[in-house]
């Protein structure tokens, strides 16, 4: 017997999350699977991740509307058509809302993504079937806490903005390599064939 069911959310926070993911997507159409976005939805948050087999890219976001339970693999195609609905320039009162709803049945996962505006009612949407495969349980390779807290391997708390910077030291697809010091007041080398930087570690983030 089929069975449908609908989360609601903000499309601002969703094109953040799925833009995020989609970065790790693989283009290689010789593994399908790994060209989607999975949408893990549990009763209180929405997470949704990605690899190519060499990086994943993982996003939360809270969810306190209807209890709902699901996991599906997003096809690219619909994820670009989220994140291409946009304001395109134009001043809205209301945020857009974004409405994924999958029906189940034995034929595999139908998934229809509308975008609503709150003030008008008007919406548009999308419809495709979910691809269809095993994703790798790439959850897994995150490290847990143990016992007392504290992570199994070190932390190290970075400024975001100084990290986006370090894609300007990238030339020609050059490998970089990290080095982390055992001392948290010491700072984290980055190396590149051609270029180099060295970032303090933040102690306000830790």
């Amino acid at each position: 017997m089929a069975r449908t069911e609908k989360v609601t959310i903000p499309r601002a926070a969703a094109a953040w999350a799925l833009k995020f993911a989609l970065a790790a997507a693989s283009k290689d159409d010789v593994a399908p699977v790994l060209t989607a976005v999975r949408w893990r939805i549990t009763h209180e948050s929405i997470v949704v991740d990605a690899t190519d087999r060499y990086r994943v890219h993982e996003a939360s976001l809270n969810y306190t509307g209807p209890k709902r339970l699901g996991s599906f693999l997003m096809p690219r195609a619909m994820v670009d058509w989220i994140l291409k609905t946009d304001h395109k320039g134009k001043k809205v009162s209301h945020e857009r809302l974004l409405e994924i709803a999958w029906k189940v049945d034995d034929n595999g996962t139908h998934l229809t993504a509308r975008i609503v505006e709150p003030e008008s009612g008007s919406a548009f949407s999308y419809e495709l079937d979910a691809l269809k495969g095993n994703f790798p349980p790439v959850e897994r390779l995150y490290p847990e806490p143990s016992g007392d807290g504290e992570s199994f391997i070190p932390v190290y708390a970075l400024n975001p903005s100084f990290v986006g910077d370090l894609a300007l030291m990238l030339n020609h697809g050059e490998p970089v390599r990290v080095h982390a010091p055992r001392e948290a007041k010491l700072p984290i080398l980055f190396e590149a064939t051609s270029a180099r930087a060295l970032i303090q570690q933040n102690m306000l983030l830790r």
